[in-house]
């Protein structure tokens, strides 16, 4: 899923990606910073491996102990992780402090695992500052106003 929003998304130059370790190249444009990350040391050089060519920076870190300064992203996405980190409420904060003032957090998870990252989203970010998607409907608002294809990275649709 976030191939696509990565590739095309407006959302400002510095991104981060959590985990590293989906398997898809992303091609962004040469202003774009990316960052990735993932706990396990085998699965940023599989990360590496399958984005052989492209311009980001590889890390092994815990999100919620990232190793980056305050407020360095524009944009951080996490696909398909969170149900696996150790610290949620660690993460979110920790997430917090490296997003920069105005930036989108953006958390794709099976939905009855969302239930303890909506909740401390809330806590640091605001009540008001939760919005549940259906992927499919959130891709199709978004290629709506970004030029360009998105792709799900999915035949299932």
């Amino acid at each position: 899923m976030a191939v696509g929003v990565l590739e095309h998304h407006p959302y400002g130059t510095v991104r981060l990606h959590v985990p590293a370790a989906r398997g898809q190249p992303v091609e962004l444009p040469a202003e774009v910073l990316a960052h990735a990350v993932d706990l396990s040391p085998q699965m940023i050089e599989h990360a590496r491996a399958a984005g052989a060519g492209t311009d980001v920076a590889y890390a092994v870190a815990d999100v919620a102990r990232l190793p980056f300064e305050d407020a360095t992203f524009d944009l951080i996405v996490s696909s398909l992780s969170q149900h696996h980190w150790a610290d949620v409420p660690g993460a979110v904060r920790d997430l917090r402090r490296v997003l920069r003032p105005g930036g989108r957090l953006w958390i794709y998870d099976v939905r009855w695992m969302l239930r303890g990252a909506t909740r401390e989203v809330r806590a640091a970010f605001g009540a008001d500052a939760v919005r549940r998607d259906v992927v499919r409907r959130f891709v199709a608002r978004l290629s709506a106003t970004v030029p360009g294809p998105l792709s799900t990275g999915s035949s299932s649709g």
